[in-house]
Order: structure tokens, then C-alpha cells, then sequence
């Protein structure tokens, strides 16, 4: 098992841009948080080599309360009875585990299993969480 905490505020995958040659390139927003989620996960891996066999990911995405709110709603928020419904899909935040391929996986391709969700906290990141299968788990 594999246990890796981003620190800060999640980021959710851009949107592909593109130049007016026509050149397609990932925003830097989104190229910068998927290269402090390798950072964060090569060092998850202490020197090990990328996994090969089929995955299990549990990804918890914590995004912090917003500071405008009421001392009433920010409790609700702490306490999951409010949760982050809007705006950042929450598939975009699983579109930047492509920030791990060759670090942690050979390639994202081998997530067989998947559990992703998103709440408001005190302290925002991105928990994700690992673990190889075996075929049997994998078709039961």
C-alpha cells in the first residue's frame, strides 16, 4: 500500500489550450500541481521502481472552506453536512493522477478501481491511497 498527502489547494485538470498556430499545450497551472504530485509521489516510493500490476486508487480531495463563509456553515462544512457540489468536477481532479504515471504507476491505464470524493477541510490536499490487485479482487 501506498499512501501519498498533497499538501495545498487541489488543483483540477485544465482544459487543453492552444495557440494560434494551432500548437496544443496543458495549462501551467495544471502542469505545475501534477509535478508537485510526483514530487510528492516519488518520494512515497523511496527509490522503488513504478508499479505494474492492476490498481486500486482511493482519492480524497480536500478543498479548503472558504473564508467569507459563516462560523454556522463552515462547522456544516467540517462536519461533511456540506459538501463542495459545484464548480470543480470532481473528474477533473482525477484527470491530474496523470501526474504519477512513470513515478508511482507505469501508466494510469492500470487503475482497475477507483474511489474519488471530495469534501471541505481545514487543511486542503490531496490524499491518494494504492493498492496492487490481484486478479481475483479485480473481478469480484
Amino acid at each position: 500500500m501506498i499512501r501519498i498527502f498533497v499538501p495545498g489547494q487541489p488543483v483540477a485538470k485544465g482544459r487543453p489550450r492552444f495557440t494560434k498556430a494551432g500548437h496544443c499545450f496543458t495549462p501551467k497551472k495544471t502542469s505545475d500541481y501534477e509535478g508537485k504530485m510526483a514530487l510528492f509521489g516519488s518520494q512515497a516510493m523511496t527509490g522503488k521502481p513504478p508499479l505494474e500490476s492492476p490498481l486500486h486508487v482511493d482519492l480524497l480531495i480536500i478543498l479548503p472552506i472558504p473564508s467569507s463563509w459563516s462560523r454556522r456553515k463552515k462547522s456544516e462544512a467540517l462536519g461533511c453536512r456540506l459538501l463542495p457540489a459545484g464548480r470543480k468536477d470532481l473528474d477533473n481532479f482525477v484527470k491530474t493522477l496523470d501526474g504519477l504515471n512513470g513515478i508511482v504507476w507505469k501508466d494510469d491505464g492500470q487503475i482497475c478501481s477507483l474511489n474519488a470524493r471530495k469534501v471541505y477541510g481545514e487543511i486542503p490536499g490531496l490524499h491518494i491511497v494504492i493498492q496492487e490487485m490481484d486478479s481475483c479482487q479485480a473481478a469480484g
